[in-house]
């Protein structure tokens, strides 16, 4: 079923010479993996610049019940952003924030206060002009709010001599 929907890229990864693969988390299904065909033309109806980390897309996708990998048929920039890729700082901090969220959230259900949250965050981020050197870590304080208590990245030797 074609359903529109926002997005938050958090990661891509080539597929084939007109493929990639993007972790996006989307308002309506939570994190959810795409397949993106990127045609050669410059009038094509997706193009791989939309891709970017924490890029805010508007995309219409094909999401069929049983599939682990949906097909992305139309896809837009929701908000381009005007600083974070020509400052090399909020890049850098673009960059380690996709990371971190791409191993972080690992919920594929709707989730729109989180969404929400990530949504503003970026965009208060790119409209930010000066003093948002920290923002990273009250971005990840924040997050902890919407993220699962308890510590599932801890190994499980770590979790036995704890004295927690």
């Amino acid at each position: 079923m074609l359903q529109k929907t926002l997005g938050i890229v958090l990661h891509t990864l080539k597929y084939n010479d007109t493929s990639l693969i993007a972790d996006i988390y989307t308002e309506v299904v939570g994190r959810a993996s795409f397949i993106v065909k990127i045609p050669r033309s410059r009038k094509a109806a997706v193009k791989p610049v939309l891709f970017q980390p924490l890029a805010l897309v508007e995309l219409e996708a094909d999401f069929r019940p049983n599939a682990s990998i949906y097909k992305i048929t139309e896809a837009k920039s929701f908000y381009p952003f005007s600083s974070i890729p020509y400052d090399p700082y909020k890049s850098s901090i673009a960059l380690f924030l996709a990371e971190f969220l791409y191993r972080a959230v690992r919920e594929e259900a709707e989730n729109r206060p989180l969404f929400a949250y990530l949504q503003h965050s970026i965009i208060w981020l790119d409209e930010c002009r000066d003093n948002f050197a920290n923002f990273h870590l009250v971005f990840l304080m924040r997050l902890s709010r919407f993220l699962p208590r308890g510590c599932p990245a801890a190994l499980p030797s770590q979790r036995m001599h704890s004295p927690f």
